[in-house]
C-alpha cells in the first residue's frame, strides 16, 4: 500500500504549489478591493436615489465653514420645492451668495428678520453673515448629507497628486476585482471556458459566496467605478465627455456578464450585439446618472472662524492680527498704509480686504503683511476689514478705523522786491525766482487815499487813517509763467504825498482762495502797535503782519515784530517805514493778537492776514 508523504504539498495542475498563507493574502486584497468599490457605488446611489425619487438637488461642498457637521467633499441634497415661508432658525439652506455672483452658499439660519429675510451663519463661524438673505435668493433647504462622494473632485482641483494616487488605487481595485477567479484560484476555468460551476473556496466563505458578492462585484464594480470617474472627468473637463466610454472599455474590456434568460442567446449570437458586447451598458446608465449628479451646482462656505459660544465651532481659518492703519500725506492727498501680522492658517491663500462703501479686493499671497490704500479721500472716516481666505471661505475680519486728515504745508516766503518810494507812482518788477502759481502781494502806504493797481491785480483790503493822513492798500495776483521780469506800475492818482511800497512772493498757496482771514488797525502817536486776533478755518496758514509807519521827519524809524513772529522785510525812506513779519499757524481758530514795537512814537497802520495753503 502506497502512502503520500505529508511533507510534500500536492502539486497543482500548472505545477505550482498552493500556499494557504498566500491564499489568505489574496482573499484579504480581494475583500478590501470589493468593499472599496461597493462603498463608492453605494455612495453614488445614495445621491442618485433621492435625486430621482424626490427631485432633490445635489450640491457638492468644497470648503469648511460648516465644520464639523459638513465636511469638504460631502454632498448636500437640497429640497428646492420647500416653502420658504416655513423656514426658521436652525434650518440649513442653500442660497445665492450676495457678495459673489454665480456662487452658492450653504449656511444655517440663525435669525428670521421682520421683513422675512434670513440672517445666516456657518456652524463654525464667529459672526453672522454680513448681508441678510432675501427669500427669493433661497435655492432650498438641506435634507440629506452624503459624505465623501465629492472628494475626488476636490482633489482634482486642489491636490492633483492626491487625485492621481486615488485614481491609481481605484484602477488597481478594478483590476483586482475583475480578475477575481484568476487571483483566488489560478487553476480555475477561464472566462473563455464559459463554465457555470460555482467556485468554492476561502473567498466564497469569507464574502458569502460569489453569487452573493464576488460575482456581482466582478461584473458591476469596475464599470460602476469607471462611470463615477467619468462623471467627475466630465464635470471638470467637459471637452472630454465624448471619451468616457473608451475609458470604461479600457478598464473593463469584458463588460458586465448579464444573465438575460432567453435574450442571452440573441445577445451572444447576434452580429451587432457581438460588436457591442464589450460595452458596459450598466456602466453607461450609471455614468449618465453620475454626470447629472456631478454637474449639479457647487456650494461654497464663507466667513468661518472660532466661536466659543457655538457648540459647532471647529478648526477654521485664523484671521490676521495686529491690524493697524497709518496715514501719510502728499499735500492734501492721503495714503493709508495697513500693516498686520499674517494669519497662522497654512491653508490660507491670501486676504480679502473690505473698506467702507468700496468693493472687496484680494491681497495675495498669505505671507503679505502690508498694503497701501491710495484711493482714500481726505477728511473722511474709514473702516477696513481684513480676512484670511481660501477659495470663497473667509475668516472673521480684523478691523481698524481711521479718519484721514491731510493738510498742505504752510505757504513759504519766496522773495521780495526792493523798497520803492511811492510819490505819483512806483514800479515793481517780478523777481526771476517767482514761479507760475506763486502768490504776489504788493503792500502800499501813502499820505493820500488813492492808489491805482495795474490790470490783473486784485484789492484785498484798504485801511485809512485820515486824521493824520495814513493810507494802506493790499493788492494781490497769482503769478503766471510770463510774470518773471515783468514790471507792474502802481500810481497814487497824481498825488505828491510821499509813500512807500514793496512786492512779496509766496509759494504753496491756494489758487482759488489765497487768503483765509485778515484785519487791520490804525493808530495815532503810538509806539506799541497791536493787531486784533483773526480766526483761521484751515490748518497750516501763513500769518503776516504788515506795518506802515510814518514820522514827521526823516528819522529812521525801526519796528520790532511780535516775539512769536519772524521779520522777513523792513526798510524806510522819506520818513516812511514798511515792515513785514511772518509765522506758520498749524491749527485752526483764533490766532490771538500780535504786538509790535516802533522805535518812534508816531502814526501808522498795521494789517494782519492769513494766507491759505494749497487745498
Amino acid at each position: 500500500m502506497s502512502t503520500r508523504s505529508s511533507a510534500t504539498p500536492e502539486p497543482e495542475r500548472d505545477g505550482t504549489t498552493w500556499s494557504a498563507a498566500r491564499t489568505w493574502r489574496r482573499v484579504l486584497v480581494l475583500a478590501s478591493a470589493a468593499t472599496y468599490l461597493w462603498v463608492l457605488f453605494l455612495l453614488a446611489m445614495w445621491v442618485l436615489g433621492p435625486m430621482v425619487g424626490f427631485r432633490w438637488q445635489p450640491v457638492m461642498i468644497d470648503a469648511g465653514s460648516m465644520l464639523p457637521v459638513i465636511q469638504p467633499g460631502d454632498v448636500v441634497l437640497v429640497d428646492t420645492d420647500v416653502d420658504v415661508a416655513t423656514l426658521d432658525r436652525g434650518t440649513i439652506i442653500t442660497f445665492d451668495d450676495p457678495a459673489w455672483p454665480d456662487m452658492l452658499v450653504t449656511h444655517r439660519i440663525v435669525e428670521r428678520l421682520d421683513d422675512g429675510s434670513f440672517r445666516t451663519r456657518g456652524d463654525g463661524s464667529g459672526v453672522a453673515d454680513s448681508t441678510a438673505i432675501q427669500p427669493d435668493a433661497v435655492m432650498g433647504a438641506g435634507r440629506l448629507l452624503v459624505p465623501y462622494i465629492g472628494l475626488p473632485m476636490l482633489w482634482l482641483r486642489d491636490a492633483p497628486a492626491t487625485a492621481a494616487v486615488w485614481a491609481l488605487l481605484t484602477i488597481t481595485a478594478w483590476v483586482v476585482v475583475a480578475r477575481i477567479r484568476d487571483l483566488v484560484d489560478p487553476n480555475a476555468p477561464t472566462e473563455h471556458a464559459r463554465t457555470t460551476r460555482r467556485p468554492t473556496g476561502r473567498l466564497s466563505r469569507v464574502l458569502g459566496g460569489p453569487a452573493a458578492v464576488a460575482g456581482p462585484v466582478r461584473r458591476w464594480g469596475p464599470t460602476t467605478l469607471a462611470a463615477v470617474t467619468a462623471g467627475l472627468v466630465v464635470t471638470e473637463l467637459g471637452v472630454l465627455s465624448v471619451l468616457w466610454p473608451l475609458l470604461i472599455l479600457l478598464i473593463d474590456p469584458r463588460g458586465p456578464q448579464l444573465r438575460l434568460g432567453r435574450w442571452r442567446r440573441s445577445w451572444t449570437e447576434g452580429r451587432l450585439t457581438r460588436r457591442l458586447k464589450p460595452a458596459p451598458f450598466s456602466g453607461t446608465l450609471t455614468s449618465i446618472a453620475m454626470v447629472v449628479v456631478t454637474l449639479a451646482s457647487t456650494a461654497t462656505f464663507v466667513a468661518a472662524t472660532a466661536n466659543p459660544s457655538n457648540s459647532f465651532a471647529a478648526a477654521v481659518l485664523a484671521p490676521p492680527t495686529n491690524l493697524t492703519a497709518t496715514q501719510s500725506c502728499s499735500g492734501t492727498t492721503p495714503t493709508v498704509t495697513l500693516d498686520w501680522t499674517a494669519t497662522t492658517s497654512p491653508q490660507a491663500q491670501g486676504y480679502a480686504l473690505q473698506r467702507t462703501s468700496s468693493p472687496q479686493r484680494r491681497i495675495d499671497p498669505a505671507s503679505t503683511q502690508t498694503f497701501a490704500d491710495t484711493t482714500v479721500s481726505n477728511n473722511t472716516t474709514y473702516t477696513w476689514g481684513l480676512s484670511a481666505y481660501k477659495g470663497t471661505w473667509r475668516s472673521a475680519p480684523a478691523t481698524v478705523n481711521l479718519t484721514t486728515s491731510c493738510s498742505a504745508p504752510a505757504p513759504t516766503f519766496v522773495t521780495n522786491t526792493s523798497f520803492q518810494p511811492l510819490g505819483s507812482s512806483a514800479t515793481h518788477t517780478v523777481p526771476g525766482s517767482v514761479q507760475a502759481g506763486d502768490l504776489l502781494v504788493v503792500f502800499t502806504g501813502t499820505g493820500s487815499g488813492t492808489v491805482n493797481a495795474p490790470a490783473g491785480w486784485n484789492l484785498l483790503r484798504a485801511d485809512d487813517e485820515p486824521v493824520e493822513g495814513a493810507y494802506t492798500r493790499v493788492f494781490w495776483r497769482i503769478a503766471t509763467a510770463g510774470d518773471p521780469g515783468t514790471g507792474y506800475t502802481f500810481t497814487s492818482g497824481g498825488s505828491t504825498y510821499a509813500g512807500a511800497s514793496v512786492m512779496l512772493a509766496f509759494r504753496g498757496v491756494d489758487q482759488v482762495q489765497p487768503f483765509d482771514s485778515h484785519t487791520g488797525v490804525t493808530y495815532i502817536k503810538q509806539d506799541i502797535l497791536t493787531a486784533p486776533s483773526i480766526t483761521t478755518s484751515v490748518a497750516n496758514t501763513r500769518l503776516l503782519t504788515l506795518h506802515f509807519h510814518e514820522e514827521g521827519t526823516d528819522r529812521g524809524n525801526t519796528i520790532t515784530p511780535d516775539p512769536a513772529m519772524t521779520e522777513i522785510y523792513e526798510d524806510w525812506s522819506l520818513s516812511r517805514t514798511i515792515e513785514v513779519a511772518q509765522q506758520s499757524i498749524a491749527g485752526t481758530g483764533a490766532t490771538g493778537t500780535r504786538t509790535a514795537t516802533a522805535s518812534i512814537n508816531d502814526d501808522g497802520i498795521m494789517v494782519m492776514l492769513a494766507i491759505r495753503p494749497t487745498q
